[in-house]
C-alpha cells in the first residue's frame, strides 16, 4: 500500500485514538440513554447554541447593525432549513400507510386475476344480450309455425 512505510498501523491507529477521544468520552456518557432523551439533549444543544449565536448577534448589533441584520436573516434561513419537512403524526400516518400496504404485491395479482375474469363477463354479457333478444322473437315464432302447421294440417285434409 502506497505509504505504509510512512504510517505503518500502530501509528495511524493511535492517530485515530487520540482524534476522537473527546467525541468517544463524550459518547461513552450516553449509555444508556433513551430515544426520548436523546432528543431533549438534542433540542438542549440546538437550543444552547442558538442562545450563543442570538448573543453574539446582540453583541454584533451594538458596533454594526447592518451585518448584524445580514446575520440574522442568514441565521433564520439556516432555521428554516433545518426545521423537519415531516412532523412525528405525519410519520405515523406513513408508517401506518406502509403497514397496510406491505401486501399490495398479493392483492394486485388477485386484482389481476378479477380483472382478467371481469373481461370475460363481459363477452358473456354480450351473448345473454344477443340471446335475450332472440327469445323476444320466439313467439313470433311460434304463431307463424301454428300457422305454417294449421295450412299444412289444412292441405293435408283437402
Amino acid at each position: 500500500m502506497v505509504g505504509e512505510e510512512e504510517r505503518p498501523a500502530d501509528l495511524l491507529l493511535r492517530w485515530k485514538q487520540e482524534r476522537e477521544a473527546p467525541e468517544t468520552e463524550a459518547l461513552a456518557g450516553l449509555r444508556g440513554v433513551t430515544e426520548s432523551r436523546l432528543e431533549e439533549i438534542l433540542a438542549e444543544a440546538v437550543e444552547s447554541r442558538d442562545a450563543q449565536i442570538s448573543d453574539a448577534l446582540d453583541r454584533l448589533q451594538e458596533v454594526d447593525s447592518e451585518a448584524a441584520g445580514v446575520l440574522r436573516g442568514f441565521v433564520d434561513e439556516i432555521k428554516a432549513a433545518r426545521r423537519p419537512g415531516l412532523s412525528p403524526g405525519a410519520v405515523d400516518v406513513l408508517d401506518s400507510a406502509a403497514h397496510r400496504l406491505r401486501n399490495l404485491d398479493e392483492s394486485a395479482i388477485a386484482l389481476n386475476s378479477a380483472a382478467r375474469k371481469l373481461r370475460d363477463v363481459n363477452e358473456a354479457a354480450h351473448l345473454l344480450d344477443s340471446a335475450a333478444h332472440r327469445l323476444r322473437e320466439i313467439p313470433e315464432l311460434i304463431a307463424e309455425m301454428e300457422s305454417v302447421r294449421r295450412a299444412v294440417r289444412r292441405a293435408h285434409d283437402r
